[in-house]
């Protein structure tokens, strides 16, 4: 493992499909299965924290797809600039982004 590599994840405990905002989620509102994502989440997360560092940041209730973290900002060495999502149904992950990125030392710029 390398202290260099990092990944920020956060546990599907709170994940479901609850609205349609891309082409993958139609269709399949309260289909999905969170057990399955649990199982499948911690054997990622297992694989990953061999060969790297994992950060978590903390699902938010209201906010199912927090897990989705590549979405949250573009991390550059300790910048972040954070996400400014499109979709109301995804603009309250927003602020919880921003504070784990500033709770963990980073520099976080906010586009406008």
């Amino acid at each position: 493992m390398t202290d260099s590599i990092r990944f920020l994840m956060c546990s599907p405990d709170k994940y479901d499909v609850d609205y349609v905002i891309n082409p993958w989620m139609e269709g399949n509102i309260h289909k999905s299965s969170r057990d399955r994502a649990l199982e499948q989440w911690q054997k990622l997360c297992y694989i990953i924290k061999e060969h790297a560092v994992v950060d978590l940041v903390e699902p938010q209730s209201g906010w199912p797809d927090m897990v989705f973290t590549a979405n949250a900002g573009l991390v550059l060495g300790k910048n972040v600039v954070l996400s400014r999502f499109l979709h109301k149904e995804r603009q309250g992950e927003e602020p919880y982004f921003k504070d784990w990125f500033e709770d963990k030392g980073y520099t976080v710029y906010e586009l406008p």
